[in-house]
Formats: structure tokens, C-alpha cells, sequence
């Protein structure tokens, strides 16, 4: 996601300047994101990777029915 964030920010440099600069640090492979960015001498912001949701309840329904299926398997057969 970041890595996405960073180039629909990168676009504010022309789009021909970004594809030849994309094409000249690539070589045979996808160039880096942060390598092209380097090679036009911007600096990418930060964005945040971590985003905070907080459990609904049928998440946590559903962690539970998890939970207790794995003490079940983990549980000794006497």
C-alpha cells in the first residue's frame, strides 16, 4: 500500500520524466519505487503503514470459534 501511495505521489513530477527515469533504473526489471524517486532527486513523504480498526463483532465471533478449535486439537484424548 505504500508503495502505491508513494507513486501516485511521484506523479506530480512529469509523466515523461518519470517513465524515463523509471526506464533508466529498471534496466530488465520493474524499478524500485524509492529508486526512481532517488534518481530525480525528490524525497517520498512518510505514510503511515499502520492503520488501527477496531474488531467487529463478527471478527471477534469469529477468533473465538478459531481459539476454541485450536484448544481442541491441542487438548489431550485420555
Amino acid at each position: 500500500m505504500r508503495i502505491r501511495r508513494t507513486l501516485a505521489w511521484s506523479r506530480q513530477v512529469d509523466d515523461a520524466a518519470l517513465a524515463a527515469t523509471a526506464q533508466c533504473c529498471g534496466g530488465l526489471a520493474k524499478p524500485y519505487v524509492s529508486a526512481v524517486c532517488r534518481h530525480l532527486g525528490v524525497r517520498a513523504p512518510q505514510f503511515s503503514t499502520s492503520r488501527l480498526h477496531s474488531p467487529t463483532a463478527t471478527a471477534e465471533e469469529s477468533l473465538a470459534v478459531i481459539r476454541q478449535i485450536l484448544a481442541n486439537r491441542n487438548r489431550p484424548d485420555a
